[in-house]
């Protein structure tokens, strides 16, 4: 399946890591899941860099289809795409925690569709899994009433992701908390739960703050440094203190810039044909979702209506998981790719829609021709400097 260069539906990790390891498993496996269960965990380490949830979902996958006769690629794809429908249901979830019900189908819909979430579900990576996991942890995390089964989900739900990807699960950690303080303490029972999980937080925190340091190092060293030693936007943005990172979330959010950058044939890269990708005409989409959603949160600043709104009738625990949005994208800042940013990113579309439904009909079309105007705007400065 080639065409115009594009070799399959393939990342560079994707045809290099995770591909020929799911095949290595089945291989040795010969049919027996409880030795793919002790080959992936023979060797594993609490807080290490390995990845065994993902190799746990797979590799059944890539065994069933062998059984009938598909390859591997097609297997993993396939159990990528079932996932799929568990994201929308947790984004229609959300909507509700929003106290958006009539229109929840359509603008979910929308989300699925013509956001970032639409392009990374044809690809063969981990970051599909870890947003409905963080899907999944916002959701109980916004619940309004507190019950140890929620909580327990809750920690669960974060061991999982660690399996996934161990900062990402550590830093879900934080819904911890927003639940625990969001969530009304009733009685003794609810205290002690709260208080059980802080101690057990904090405790994990100190035992393991070693791994923890070097994950952050190791993150820093792939991340940053590299960023600063190079010579583009990101490396010029990011010698600005704190405004720059921010203005950093937001050239990363409207990319590709320009958004015919990435619809170009290209036979030689640097990581060869099949890291590009032929689903990337989904890309042009989700770039203009994102400049309209941060066109649309800016309501919050410069509408009084909108920002009553926000203070009023948005729950505190939607807010506190704003705020750590906020945070989360302001540590990924430097991160130059939106799979690692889907979860929240999930959570702000959902709270522009909610913006959006506040509006009349005259502001609405106010905010949509400024979101067109700027996406124009950074489309000719994309193509002005990639040009020079």
């Amino acid at each position: 399946m080639e065409l115009n260069g594009f070799k399959w539906l393939f990342s560079f990790d994707s045809i290099n890591y995770y591909v020929p390891y799911v095949e290595e498993f089945v291989r040795y496996s010969n049919g027996s899941i409880s030795k793919v269960f002790k080959d992936i965990f023979t060797d594993y380490e609490i807080l290490s860099q390995d990845i065994p949830a993902y190799w746990l979902y797979t590799v059944p996958w890539a065994m069933l289809g062998q059984s009938v006769g598909a390859d591997i690629y097609f297997s993993i794809q396939v159990s990528i795409l079932f996932l799929y429908p568990f994201v929308g249901i947790m984004i229609f979830k959300l909507f509700q925690r929003f106290n958006i019900h009539k229109k929840a189908l359509k603008y979910t819909l929308l989300i699925c569709l013509f956001s970032i979430v639409f392009y990374y579900s044809s690809i063969i990576l981990r970051d599909f899994h870890i947003l409905l996991l963080y899907l999944i942890a916002i959701n109980i995390s916004l619940s309004e009433k507190q019950n140890y089964i929620r909580l327990i989900l809750l920690i669960i739900t974060i061991v999982i992701t660690i399996l996934f990807r161990v900062e990402s699960g550590l830093f879900l950690a934080l819904c911890i908390p927003v639940y625990l303080f969001a969530t009304k303490l009733k009685n003794k029972y609810q205290i002690a739960i709260s208080a059980f999980a802080g101690l057990f937080i904090v405790g994990y925190f100190f035992n393991y703050f070693s791994q923890i340091q070097e994950i952050y190092d190791t993150n820093h060293e792939v991340y940053l440094v590299e960023v600063e030693t190079s010579s583009g936007i990101v490396n010029r943005l990011n010698s600005i203190p704190v405004i720059g990172n921010f203005l950093s979330i937001f050239y990363n959010a409207c990319q590709p810039l320009p958004f015919w950058s990435v619809l170009q044939p290209v036979v030689t890269v640097k990581y060869g044909a099949e890291a590009r990708n032929i689903m990337a005409f989904p890309r042009v989409f989700s770039a203009f979702f994102n400049v309209w959603t941060v066109v649309i949160l800016s309501g919050l600043a410069f509408n009084r209506k909108l920002s009553a709104f926000f203070k009023s009738d948005i729950r505190f625990s939607v807010k506190m998981q704003v705020i750590i949005g906020v945070l989360f994208l302001y540590m990924q800042s430097t991160v130059m790719t939106q799979r690692r940013l889907m979860g929240y990113y999930c959570l702000y579309y959902v709270l522009a829609f909610a913006i959006y439904s506040q509006m009349n009909s005259k502001l609405r079309h106010q905010y949509n021709m400024i979101a067109v105007v700027l996406f124009v705007s950074l489309q000719i400065f994309g193509a002005i400097f990639l040009n020079s």
